[in-house]
Formats: C-alpha cells, structure tokens, sequence
C-alpha cells in the first residue's frame, strides 16, 4: 500500500473517530446533523510523516526458468491457450517478474516460436493494487473474450506493426501480442479463447 494512500486512509479514520466522539459543536459551528453528515474541522490537521514506513520499490530483473518452476513459485494459477496459429510452438522456458517480497508487480511471459523466428507473447501479469495500469499507444479495439471485455490496440511505431489483446480473466491480466504479421487479430482472438476453464 503508498505512503499516499495509507495517509489518506489515516485522515478518514481520524475523521471518523472525531465524528463519532459526538462532542457537541461550539456555538455558531455546523453538527453532523445540520450539514448532511459532515462534521467540518476547523484549522489544520498536523501529520507526522515518519511515522510512515518510506519503501522504494526496486525494479526485479526478469528471471528465465522452466514452467514447472514457474508454477511452483508463483502465487497465483494461471492458463495457457490450447491453440496456436499453424507452426507456433510453446517453448518451454518462461520468464518470471516476481519481487523478493512477493509484493508488487508479478508476471510470467511465455514465447510461441515458428520456424522463421516468427513469434507470439503473452504476458499473464498480478499487479499490486497501487501498480498503474499502463495505457497503449495506438489505435485501440473493444472486444470480447469468451464473452468477457477485452481491447485489441494496434501500434505502428520505427516501421514495426504490433497488435496486443489484453482481457482480464481470474483476477489476472492477459496480454496476448504479435509483430510485424506474425498473426492477425482473430488468431489472437482464438488463441486466448482457447483457454480452457
């Protein structure tokens, strides 16, 4: 959790705590029941700020491993698509984002790969509830997987096409990505509705 919003949290608690005391409001002052439920402060509320542990998140290397190891280290399940586009094939190792707290940003990327070095990505990502999401450039497509909201965004940038389709499933985030025509948008499409369960 930021410092930002454990702040935040904190003044509401204080806030709440003042309200419910039911100390009577001075003369001339606003109550609870006069103003709509909001009881005002008058002067400034002084927070000390050390007393907020300060973290500064590091950035985690990706780690390459197998998919056993994969699924033995992460803390969340994940699915993978029983289709592929002709001649893509899963490979078997992975790259894992897992911070050493087990806090934070986590991934694991797999790379379908074809004979031309074509290649497919998908990104199965579980961000912390303060991570941002990360906007796309490009032109962007609502769609649906197995009938769940999902966007198609397609960018075009230094002469390389990229398309990406990113839908939420099981509390996760997927993202499924091609380049320079490796599949087209209903290959992706298939290809994440392929995922059984």
């Amino acid at each position: 959790m930021s410092i930002h919003r454990r702040a935040r949290l904190l003044l509401l608690g204080l806030a709440c705590a003042l309200a419910a005391c039911g100390a009577p409001a001075p003369a001339g002052q606003a109550t609870a029941e006069s103003s709509g439920g909001w009881v005002e402060l008058d002067g400034d509320i002084i927070i000390d700020d050390s007393i907020f542990e300060r973290v500064t998140p590091q950035p985690v290397a990706p780690v390459s491993m197998s998919q056993a190891e994969a699924q033995a280290q992460l803390p969340f399940a994940y699915a993978l698509p029983a289709w592929a586009p002709e001649g893509f094939i899963l490979q078997e190792e992975v790259e894992v984002v897992q911070p050493a707290s087990g806090l934070g940003y986590m991934s694991v990327s797999f790379v379908w790969l074809r004979a031309d070095q074509a290649a497919l990505y998908l990104q199965v990502a579980q961000a912390d509830d303060d991570q941002p999401a990360l906007g796309a450039a490009g032109s962007s497509q609502a769609v649906t997987v197995n009938g769940q909201p999902a966007t198609l965004v397609h960018t075009s940038r230094l002469g390389r096409e990229r398309l990406a389709l990113t839908w939420p499933r099981d509390g996760l985030t997927y993202t499924l990505s091609a380049e320079d025509g490796a599949a087209t948008a209903e290959d992706l499409q298939r290809m994440a509705e392929s995922m059984a369960g």
